[in-house]
């Protein structure tokens, strides 16, 4: 954590997106699997730790983080909750988020947060 990252304060805004997994289907509502996600702050401390070697890509894209019980994978589709498609770019645990005295104790620990990096992809459905 840097002065940034404590001038910043929390976001604290939690926005809801839909998951898709590798296929989209015909209908936006088929399959869709709703959570809970923040967006990490891309000049923040937090990004440039988990994703700041990753290279700039011409698309735009989005890095969120989110708690939610789904195994991300690469290639995975994600509708955020602005209605833009994203894909999975990259899927990564965060440790560091959760209780370390926790992980004495439990396997799966509620702390743990999946950090996503996200390319955005041209939505058949539109803007939902």
């Amino acid at each position: 954590m840097d002065l940034l990252d404590i001038l910043a304060g929390k976001a604290g805004k939690v926005l809801t997106a839909s998951y898709y997994g590798k296929t989209l289907p015909r209908d936006k509502n088929e399959g869709r699997i709703a959570f809970e996600y923040e967006y990490i702050d891309g000049n923040s401390w937090y990004y440039q730790k988990l994703l700041g070697g990753l290279d700039a890509s011409t698309a735009a894209s989005a890095a969120i983080k989110t708690n939610a019980p789904i195994e991300f994978a690469v290639g995975d589709h994600l509708v955020l909750q602005d209605g833009r498609l994203f894909v999975v770019v990259l899927a990564q645990k965060d440790y560091n988020a959760a209780s370390r005295q926790a992980f004495r104790y439990l396997s799966q620990v509620a702390g743990v947060e999946t950090v996503l990096r996200l390319i955005e992809k041209q939505n058949p459905w539109g803007w939902s």
